[in-house]
């Protein structure tokens, strides 16, 4: 038997939810998390589901549940596929395609190695890309790239050819 338990940030769709799965002891409703037991969840977890309605910038669950191993299933909308790569971290859908939804969320719990494979993809991408090392290199980059561009387009300007064709 598969236990579903359900992670929710807020009420939104609480009340319906709990309509809707009333007797079925399969389905827990945790509500609101301490963000310190979050991990110990994802732990327990076998798939991470985002189906978000609205085009989300970074939803900070995908990258936690990436760092945790976790495969993740979730709308292909917003920031989600800058995390969320296809076929690799984990399954992108349809926003509001719900039996798309069921498909790419079964594929992955019936398949233990396909979720295993996933989850360790995306918790290395965690570490190459989106620790503060991976993400204070990248700035140092960025700002290194800017001040020679800056440089090299301030001297280009000085050069005595730019002289006599502004003059001209």
């Amino acid at each position: 038997m598969v236990r579903r338990q359900l992670l929710l940030k807020g009420q939104a769709y609480l009340n319906d939810l709990v309509a809707e799965a009333a007797g079925d002891d399969r389905i827990i409703f945790h509500g609101a998390i301490p963000h310190g037991e979050t991990i110990a969840l994802y732990r327990q977890a076998a798939v991470t589901v985002l189906p978000s309605v609205w085009n989300e910038p970074s939803p900070l669950p995908a990258y936690e549940a990436a760092a945790c191993g976790l495969p993740i299933v979730a709308t292909r909308s917003g920031g989600i596929p800058e995390i969320v790569e296809h076929g690799r971290t984990g399954i992108l859908v349809t926003r509001g395609d719900a039996k798309e939804l069921a498909r790419a969320i079964s594929q992955v719990i019936d398949d233990p190695a396909l979720a295993h494979r996933m989850g360790e993809t995306g918790r290395q991408q965690m570490l190459q890309r989106f620790t503060w090392e991976a993400s204070s290199r990248r700035l140092a980059d960025l700002i290194e790239s800017v001040s020679r561009a800056s440089h090299n387009q301030e001297r280009s300007s000085k050069s005595p050819a730019n002289y006599s064709s502004r003059i001209s």
